[in-house]
């Protein structure tokens, strides 16, 4: 890491910390955006995020045959 990119997280830490704090008497709910990425699991939970599942719902809607193709795509991806 150089000091460009320390210094850009740290700016960005104390943003949303500042926003926290101005908005901690209110009813607002800052909502961190789910991540799959643990680094940023690890920076929202800082300001205090808690992890949440939420069901997903996913439609193919594409014809014959490229239908079949993109589930033999996905269920070979998914076997890697």
């Amino acid at each position: 890491m150089n000091i460009q990119t320390i210094n850009f997280n740290a700016a960005m830490t104390f943003l949303i910390d500042q926003v926290i704090d101005e908005h901690t008497p209110s009813q607002i709910v800052l909502d961190f955006e789910g991540s799959n990425d643990p680094n940023l699991a690890r920076f929202y939970k800082g300001f205090g995020a808690k992890r949440t599942t939420y069901m997903g719902w996913q439609q193919n809607k594409l014809g014959f045959p490229l239908k079949q193709l993109f589930q033999l795509y996905r269920s070979l991806k998914n076997n890697k």
